[in-house]
């Protein structure tokens, strides 16, 4: 079992922008209809080429709350992007964060279930989103 000092060891915390991070992934907060938004969501987009993402989440849309599907990065240095679908926070008081802990990693294990082992499943993902 790790220790905390083990963990500890490999946080790092950097002040930059998601869209400049050279990585296997990014999480990027989503809509059910995976359009893009503004703030996080558009530079996402901007950055990784807008036409060619809102191709991949067009193809892979709708997404219902408490999913998360995962496209190229295209022009972005992370090979891959994350959209994982939450709630829509109205006020608090409309049940929100009881379908956020209801809906929490139920399908996102489903969906990437094999993700990250070897070719073939970048194969598949890239084949969800409509790439080559």
């Amino acid at each position: 079992m790790n220790s905390l000092k083990d963990i500890a060891d490999r946080i790092e915390i950097r002040r930059s922008s998601i869209t400049d991070l050279d990585t296997d992934a990014i999480v990027n907060a989503a809509n059910e209809a995976l359009l893009a938004g503004g703030g996080v969501w558009g530079a996402i987009f901007e950055a990784a080429g807008y036409q060619q993402m809102q191709e991949a989440c067009n193809a892979l849309s709708p997404c219902a709350t408490g999913s998360a599907v995962i496209t190229p990065g295209f022009r972005l240095p992370a090979r891959y992007v994350i959209h994982a679908v939450g709630p829509v926070w109205i006020d608090g008081e409309q049940g929100e964060a009881e379908q956020l802990k209801s809906t929490s990693g139920r399908s996102s294990a489903d969906r990437f279930r094999g993700f990250g082992r070897g070719e073939d499943a970048d194969r598949e993902c890239s084949k969800e989103a409509g790439m080559k």
